[in-house]
């Protein structure tokens, strides 16, 4: 059984839901900037080699922050795993019986 403090699970559950949420409000400000340059595309006469890589790119930037949420998804399974084999299992944190998983890649 692992020893951790209350104090920690706290503090690390409030880190965890800020960056949750900060990564939410990034993939919000790449939509509207996705939205923002298609319009402005639309608006312009480019050739589509550079559109299209416009596009491309800012698609791949997209995917980016969403592999970073899953990468995250997991790291908050890994952590309610070890703080449900702690002397803090009884500490409700608020994660759903979903993240209630051992740590998987």
């Amino acid at each position: 059984m692992h020893h951790i403090t209350e104090s920690a699970v706290t503090v690390v559950v409030g880190d965890t839901r800020a960056v949750l949420q900060a990564t939410d409000q990034t993939l919000l400000a790449h939509a509207h900037m996705l939205a923002s340059v298609i319009e402005g595309v639309n608006t312009s006469n480019l050739p589509i080699n550079v559109s299209q890589d416009i596009y491309a790119r800012l698609i791949d930037h997209g995917g980016k922050i969403i592999e970073g949420r899953e990468d995250l998804r997991r790291l908050i399974g890994c952590l309610t795993a070890i703080k449900d084999e702690s002397d803090q299992r009884e500490l409700a944190t608020g994660c759903p019986t979903f993240f209630r998983a051992r740590c998987a890649s």
